[in-house]
């Protein structure tokens, strides 16, 4: 969703050690596992589909694609890091939390909410994920900038 709605939080239930919001704003990849089909990635992506409809609306719902249709197990895009949102009860007040132009409709409130911005999609570079965040590889960023050399 953050490269095909404009998604500008990613929401996760602990801090991401090495995102803490004092310690990293920057670049990030966007991965996208590998399991696709599974009865699991079903689930969640009905999940995903249930959270937009909700929030934004069947019309907007109906514009996220089908899980068949998405590439999986590789980098997919990048994003950049610019801010958190620390979790805060679901009656409170949003203002003043995000940066102009971040819809607070994307944070579950009683999660982080990592601010995004610039998000854009990149060749699809097949690559293994890896838990939290990571230095990218030299031999991953390279293979981003002429992803026609394909990676062993």
């Amino acid at each position: 969703m953050v490269l095909h709605l404009d998604k500008r939080v990613e929401n996760r239930s602990r801090p991401i050690l090495g995102l803490k919001e004092a310690l990293y704003r920057g670049e990030v990849l966007l991965h996208a596992s590998k399991s696709k089909g599974s009865e699991v990635d079903q689930r969640n992506w009905w999940s995903a589909h249930d959270f937009v409809a909700e929030r934004f609306g069947g019309t907007v719902a109906s514009r996220i694609p089908k899980l068949a249709d998405l590439p999986m197990g590789g980098i997919v895009g990048r994003a950049t890091v610019v801010g958190r949102v620390s979790p805060y009860p679901e009656d409170a007040p949003a203002a003043g939390r995000y940066r102009p132009g971040i819809d607070p409709r994307w944070h579950i409130r009683l999660q982080h909410g990592y601010l995004l911005d610039g998000a854009r999609e990149t060749p699809f570079v097949p690559w293994r994920g890896w838990q939290g965040p990571v230095q990218a590889p030299a031999d991953l960023l390279a293979a981003l900038e002429s992803p026609t050399d394909p990676l062993s």
